[in-house]
């Protein structure tokens, strides 16, 4: 399978909604991503496209629906090829997104950090 490409305009947008707690429109703009990448199922692409899902279902106090769409992406994200490294640390908020949801939701949504500044 070719390399994921990751249109920085894209993904910069993805963070920025994410960061920001539009997480409707993140799932939206990594979907654009997904299907771009002609990805097959699962996928990282994915996986974060069902984060972002998962973290708009608990902004509308719909618990179950973040569960079932974290344990399905934090399922699929430890079976699937990683991205590319690149100046977002998608790694570490994998990581604080399955600390979150472990610990149901409670406390604030963990964002995306630029390794570069």
């Amino acid at each position: 399978m070719p390399p994921i490409q990751l249109p920085e305009s894209k993904l910069n947008q993805f963070v920025h909604c994410i960061n920001a707690g539009e997480y409707y429109e993140a799932h939206e703009v990594m979907e654009e991503i997904w299907i771009l990448n002609d990805q097959p199922r699962p996928s990282i692409l994915q996986s974060f496209i069902q984060i972002a899902a998962s973290l708009e279902h608990m902004k509308r106090e719909n618990i179950n629906g973040a569960r079932a769409l974290a344990m399905r992406a934090l399922h699929d994200v430890h079976n699937v090829n990683p991205l590319n490294e690149h100046r977002w640390d998608l790694a570490t908020f994998l990581s604080d997104f399955e600390r979150y949801a472990a610990g149901d939701f409670k406390g604030k949504p963990p964002n995306i950090l630029n390794i570069t500044s």
